[in-house]
């Protein structure tokens, strides 16, 4: 026997079955069909999305609701047509249905079982029992009873749906899907079967499942507020976020008091950086529910997102009073507060957070930085050191210790934290710190070494190069500095610094030549640069080059007018060509730019006979005469001059 689609469960002659079907319970009381809550809601904190989750209200329930009228079975067929046993009587099905009627669904089952054990209509029966079972939400007997009546009448359309809705109830949602979409096949005007499929693949994350049959739904009912909840919540689900805000606002316009509807707009808008339309959907919210503590919370972050710090501040103050021990919260009117510079309030709301949830690092570091803002070293690093032991390889805390170290030019105590950085992010620029900081304090031995991890790791870098020479010639490992130099040099042509340790190293092994040949180099790279002008022109006086220092003075002279050693040096070189008119200009001018290099100029010393021009004479053999005219005098410039980049 065949029954009309829509036909199952208890039966009344000319009367109706009642199939049920999940519903949400608003909090005013009144219903509305909603999509099942997907995992695409959003649980944001601190810095994330909404995080805005049903409140106590918003939970599923079933309730009845009237599906279909249930008509007469077509004249000549009976039960038996369909293979199943014929009815005894109906004296227990007939009780079962008054009480039920008269809302007493414990006793209607009692009247139900033992209309089954009279051997009463199966198929009645069975179907009562199952609607009841629906009732009282004991799914897993609800379930049983309508896989009864699908096997007895597998195109048993209501049958299929209601064996659906048992299964969704034990969150068996694959099973679910499959009762719906075979009540949809067997039963195409069934449109909420469609409904139903789109609420299962919400709830096993597949979104382009749930879009297909609530699209489906749509184009039967355009102004379906389930099927544009659904489709909202299936395009967030799959990251369709503008399609989100389209569907649910469209949700909206059809029930503006829907509480699911609003809040999920306000999160879609939240990730849409919709920032005023979703306080907008959050305040209409609060406007039926002032106590809403996710839409007080959505507010909130809506004013933070948009900028608006003061806004935020006022917000999560009034969202914490309803729920003060929110982490979130105290974290958020902590972060609103620094974004203020209420550096205190912050600490303060920042400690209540770590009061709540003591393991949580980033709130240890919201609090370092607060008080490293205010000068708080001790508290800072005493923050930074409590977040390390939670996790040793935490980089905002070692990158914040390392700071406080280096403000208080502890850089001995930042070296290690520096090492540890380099080997968490696995980088080399921090392994680079640790050795400039380990030069700083003058341990030489370890600093050479660090630099040479920077360019065993990275040969071509010029600056690890460079600062290893710089090392290494501190350490008196001449080889190894010129050696580092020449790498500099090599790797970038031209490179001023480089080539200048290299001429101040030949110059300090008095191999002039070496020295002259690179600052002929440097003069290419940089012809008017006044001090590399008065080195080349110091080299080529030491080796008794004097036109050409003369030159280069002159050249360093005409770049900086008022370079006193300069001036003095020409002097020195032009007396040496028997200029001695210009030569005293020269130190004239040199003397005048700067007096202070004639101090030590008559410093004492022990002569020698031929500067004084001393001779024996017959008369008085043993006695010394002195005849020394002011051009014997020797001069000191060259004997005192250093190039000045030596270091």
């Amino acid at each position: 026997m065949s029954y009309p689609q829509g036909g199952c469960g208890t039966v009344l002659r000319g009367g109706v079955t009642k199939i049920f079907a999940n519903l949400r319970l608003t909090e005013n009381g009144g219903e509305e069909s909603t999509s099942s809550r997907s995992s695409a809601d959003s649980n944001e904190t601190r810095g994330g999305g909404a995080g805005l989750d049903e409140t106590a209200n918003d939970r599923e329930v079933l309730a009845p609701r009237l599906v279909v009228d249930l008509l007469e079975l077509p004249a000549g067929e009976t039960p038996a047509a369909a293979g199943v046993p014929a009815a005894a009587g109906t004296q227990h099905y007939a009780a079962a249905v008054r009480h039920y009627l008269n809302r007493r669904p414990d006793k209607a089952l009692q009247e139900l079982l033992k209309a089954r054990e009279a051997g009463e209509d199966p198929v009645e029966v069975s179907g009562g029992i199952a609607q009841i079972y629906l009732d009282e939400r004991r799914f897993d007997q609800a379930a049983e009873s309508y896989r009864e009546l699908v096997a007895w009448d597998a195109g048993n359309a209501a049958a299929q749906f209601n064996l659906g809705l048992a299964l969704a109830g034990l969150e068996q949602y694959e099973e679910a899907r499959g009762a719906f979409r075979a009540a949809a096949e067997q039963s195409p005007e069934l449109g909420d079967a469609q409904l139903r499929i789109g609420e299962c693949c919400l709830k096993l994350n597949d979104a382009q499942g749930a879009q297909e049959s609530y699209s489906a739904y749509l184009q039967r009912e355009p102004d379906s507020f389930a099927a544009l909840l659904g489709l909202g919540v299936a395009s967030q689900m799959s990251g369709r976020l503008d399609a989100a805000v389209k569907f649910l606002t469209r949700a909206v316009e059809k029930q503006p008091d829907s509480q699911e509807a609003l809040m999920r707009l306000g999160n879609a808008c939240l990730e849409t950086q919709q920032y005023s339309e979703a306080a907008h959907s959050f305040r209409q919210i609060l406007k039926a529910h002032p106590d809403s503590v996710k839409a007080l919370e959505g507010v909130s972050l809506s004013c933070y997102r948009a900028g608006d710090h003061a806004a935020a501040r006022t917000q999560y103050q009034a969202f914490l009073k309803l729920s003060p021990s929110s982490y979130d919260g105290w974290c958020n009117l902590g972060r609103a507060n620094q974004k203020l510079g209420a550096f205190e309030e912050a600490i303060e709301a920042f400690k209540t957070a770590v009061e709540i949830r003591s393991d949580s690092g980033e709130v240890l570091l919201d609090l370092a930085v607060c008080q490293q803002e205010l000068g708080r070293i001790g508290e800072a690093k005493a923050a930074y050191e409590q977040l390390l032991r939670l996790n040793e390889n935490s980089l905002p805390a070692l990158q914040g210790l390392t700071a406080v170290f280096e403000q208080e030019n502890d850089l001995a105590a930042a070296v290690p934290h520096y090492f540890q950085i380099a080997k968490v992010t696995d980088t080399v620029g921090p392994i680079f710190r640790a050795a400039a900081a380990l030069q700083k304090i003058e341990k030489w031995d370890q600093a050479a070494a660090a630099y040479e991890q920077c360019t065993d790791r990275k040969p071509d870098w010029v600056d690890a190069w460079l600062q290893r020479g710089m090392v290494l010639s501190k350490l008196g490992q001449i080889e190894g500095a010129e050696a580092a130099f020449q790498k500099v040099v090599s790797l970038e042509p031209g490179h001023v610094i480089g080539l200048l340790k290299l001429a101040s190293l030949y110059a300090g092994r008095r191999e002039i030549d070496r020295a002259r040949a690179v600052y002929e180099e440097l003069l290419g790279v940089k012809a008017d640069s006044p001090e590399i002008l008065f080195n080349a022109a110091l080299l080529e006086q030491k080796r008794g080059n004097n036109e050409k220092a003369a030159e280069y003075y002159g050249k360093a002279i005409s770049v900086k007018p008022d370079f006193a050693e300069a001036h003095l040096n020409l002097g020195a070189a032009l007396r040496a060509l028997d200029r001695e008119e210009d030569a005293v200009q020269c130190f004239d001018r040199a003397l005048e730019l700067k007096p202070q290099l004639a101090k030590g100029y008559f410093a004492l010393r022990p002569y020698r006979r031929d500067e004084l021009g001393l001779r024996e004479t017959p008369a008085a053999s043993g006695q010394l005469t002195a005849g020394m005219g002011s051009e014997q005098r020797p001069d000191p410039a060259l004997s005192r001059r250093r190039l000045p980049f030596e270091r």
